[in-house]
């Protein structure tokens, strides 16, 4: 029972934000131990690299990611996904400072009218709008209920 316990996460691919360092590297580093692949996404190229030789390297994928930037995010997604064929586990773990350069509610829409959209993207899109839903006051938006 305690070997299968030590590789729940085995076969699950995650994206990391932030994974350099702090509580998103030791979730990197538990995810690793429990079996899952994992993209360490962050703008800590150097950091990041170190992390990444100090887990698995087979199983373990640095990407620079500025989580500001939308088009880094989808990068980090599409690597995790053309790399190890699926996208299971999405952990963000870092903060925006000041204001919000994108409108992710405009994201959708473009989305929606391209017809190119994958399930994974409208799931983490809905995931987004119900957390400002549940707390209006978690990103700078103009949601009302």
């Amino acid at each position: 029972m305690a070997a299968h316990l030590a590789r729940r996460l085995e076969g699950k691919v995650a994206v990391i934000t932030g994974a350099a360092s702090g509580i998103s590297e030791a979730a990197a580093r538990l995810f690793s131990r429990h079996g899952a692949k994992a993209v360490i996404a962050d703008i800590q190229d150097d950091l990041a690299h170190k992390v990444c030789k100090e887990l698995d390297p087979t199983s373990t994928t640095f990407v620079h990611c500025d989580v500001t930037k939308e088009e880094d995010l989808e990068n980090a997604v599409n690597i995790a996904v053309d790399k190890y064929g699926k996208l299971e586990i999405m952990y963000n773990n870092v903060g925006i400072m000041g204001a919000v350069k994108s409108n992710i509610l405009d994201k959708e829409i473009r989305i929606r009218k391209s017809h190119q959209y994958q399930p994974c993207r409208y799931e983490i899109i809905a995931l987004f709008i119900s957390t400002l839903l549940i707390d209006p006051d978690f990103a700078p938006c103009n949601i009302s209920h």
